[in-house]
C-alpha cells in the first residue's frame, strides 16, 4: 500500500486535500490521539492537584487550555492504523493495533 502524508492546518484544508473515502479515517485517527493526550493532561493536573494538597497547598483551577492543538496536523495514511500526535517539545503520542 502507498504511504500518503497530509499536512493541513485548517478542517478546511483537510476536505480539500483528503480524498473523500479517507477524511472518516482521519478524523478517527486524530481524534484518538487528541482524547489520548487530554485525558494524560487532566489526569496529570489531577495528580498535581493531589500532590499539592498534600504539603498543604491547592492548584489553581485547570485551565481551558491545558492541552494545546499544533497548529499543523499531519496525518499518514499508511494503512497501519497508528495514531500519532506530535506535540515537540511536549513529547508525542503514539496508539498502536494491538495483533
Amino acid at each position: 500500500m502507498p504511504v500518503t502524508t497530509y499536512r493541513f492546518k485548517t478542517i478546511q484544508e483537510a476536505v480539500d486535500i483528503i480524498p473523500a473515502d479517507k477524511l472518516e479515517l482521519c478524523f478517527t485517527e486524530l481524534g484518538k490521539t487528541y482524547v489520548a493526550a487530554k485525558t494524560y493532561c487532566e489526569l496529570l493536573y489531577v495528580a498535581a492537584c493531589e500532590l499539592a494538597r498534600k504539603y498543604g497547598k491547592e492548584m489553581p483551577p485547570m485551565s481551558p487550555q491545558l492541552f494545546l492543538v499544533p497548529e499543523e496536523h499531519v496525518w499518514v495514511d499508511d494503512g497501519k492504523g497508528e495514531c500519532v500526535a506530535d506535540f515537540g517539545e511536549w513529547g508525542k503520542v503514539t496508539l498502536k493495533k494491538e495483533g
